[in-house]
């Protein structure tokens, strides 16, 4: 009886921590459809932002946004906080846009289903076997050194010379910068900013390392200078953030009321300054844009030739391109009327261009593997080390990049490797690693 009143206990903690999470999902979608609706449709209509509420979609959508999260389970921490990530920054955004700009029903049934196929594939334990682990400490010190060889390089390519930290001259400086380094650098100043610098400040917090700790901010700050990409500077303090954070609280939950609470600032914002910088950046450039580039990529892609990976290395030069550039500038082209835009989407849209529903289809089979080992892995070494360390390619994964691209080319390739031969960190599980 003990036991039975035990498991009774669980499954109703279990299912109440769930009807938390759908009503903020709730609260998160309705915000943001207020926000489009009074605001965004208003102030950028411009650029192609409908305002024609349907009220059965608004229902239809609340519906959609119950099930899914009902779906996904809340017994493993790393998942579910990727997959509840997914859910607010595309799957309900989309939604928003097809409630409040009356977008097709095809689309949304065609995007909810493929991210039903994330939640299902990342069910199915998928782990590699690794033939050695690496004590965390040596890993921390191993990719300090080569951190310190990578800056260094710069030196030969006369970098040192253009060094900057003004913000206002990163852009004038980028390409005359760019165009010293080899075409390497591309695929290893992602790698550095993206993953080792990351790994470092989460070790060293782990590990109670102080001065590798502030020595990673350092790095940032110098490949900053280096290479005048700004997003490298903030990549250390996500991580340490999100590092601490999810010791203390639950990483889902805390992920959606923080998004909720960046709702309610931009609609104040909005309200107060018209178009303030602040509530531009969070409702419209960081959840809607996303949301229509997806429409976008849905709409050409759906008239017009795929891809079939020709614009990929995977297919050895075999297959012609139908286009003369590369997705991103297409429907940059296309719809902005600007050749030099880079549109870039991630993986729906993405998968949507290289062969229309089954490649999205198969972007979610590959986004839901990815999501599999992760948990695997955060099972041996903790979710507060596999989350502040992959964040960057989540965020990536579901808003921003083509999974190929974002497999080979910005180190999430390399960041699956390197926790796979980490052993065991001092500080890396939670209570949050034990099944609830």
């Amino acid at each position: 009886m003990a036991i039975s009143a035990t498991a009774l206990t669980s499954t109703a903690l279990r299912s109440s921590a769930r009807a938390n999470l759908a009503a903020l999902h709730l609260a998160v979608f309705f915000g943001l459809c207020i926000t489009y609706l009074v605001f965004i449709s208003d102030i950028y209509a411009y650029e192609g932002y409908q305002n024609s509420l349907d009220f059965f979609k608004l229902i239809y959508s609340s519906a959609i946004i119950l099930s899914i999260t009902f779906l996904i389970s809340n017994k493993r921490p790393t998942r579910s906080f990727i997959l509840h990530f997914g859910l607010i920054c595309s799957v309900v955004p989309a939604l928003v846009l097809y409630s409040c700009a009356d977008l097709p029903h095809r689309f949304a049934a065609y995007f909810t289903l493929c991210f039903i196929a994330i939640i299902c594939t990342s069910r199915i334990k998928f782990n590699l076997p690794s033939l050695f682990k690496v004590n965390s400490n040596q890993i921390m010190y191993t990719l300090s050194i080569f951190t310190v060889i990578f800056i260094f390089s710069f030196y030969r390519y006369g970098s040192f010379s253009t060094f900057n930290l003004d913000f206002n001259k990163v852009y004038e400086l980028r390409r005359s910068v760019a165009a010293n380094f080899p075409s390497i650098y591309g695929y290893l100043i992602p790698l550095f900013s993206k993953v080792v610098i990351p790994y470092i400040v989460i070790l060293s917090c782990a590990n109670r390392n102080k001065i590798l700790f502030l020595a990673s901010f350092v790095f940032s700050f110098i490949i900053f200078g280096l290479t005048t990409h700004k997003s490298i500077i903030f990549y250390p303090a996500i991580s340490a953030s999100l590092y601490y954070s999810i010791r203390i609280f639950r990483a889902d939950k805390a992920l959606l009321i923080v998004i909720f609470a960046s709702i309610l600032i931009s609609i104040v914002d909005f309200y107060i300054n018209g178009s303030g910088w602040i509530s531009s950046l969070i409702a419209r450039r960081i959840f809607i844009v996303p949301a229509l580039l997806n429409y976008y990529y849905f709409d050409y892609f759906s008239m017009h030739d795929w891809y079939l990976w020709s614009n990929s290395r995977i297919t050895l030069g075999l297959l012609k391109m139908p286009y003369d550039v590369m997705p991103p500038f297409q429907i940059g082209a296309y719809y902005f009327n600007r050749p030099q835009m880079s549109a870039n989407i991630g993986w729906f849209g993405s998968g949507y261009a290289q062969a229309g529903l089954l490649g999205a289809a198969l972007y979610s089979i590959g986004a839901g593997i990815i999501i599999s080992y992760l948990d695997n892995q955060s099972t041996r070494i903790g979710a507060a080390i596999i989350i502040p360390l992959f964040i960057s390619q989540i965020i990536d994964m579901f808003t921003a990049t083509d999974l190929l691209t974002l497999f080979l080319t910005s180190g999430l390739f390399f960041g699956l490797l390197l926790v796979g031969i980490t052993g065991k960190v001092p500080a890396g599980s939670t209570s949050l690693d034990r099944p609830r």
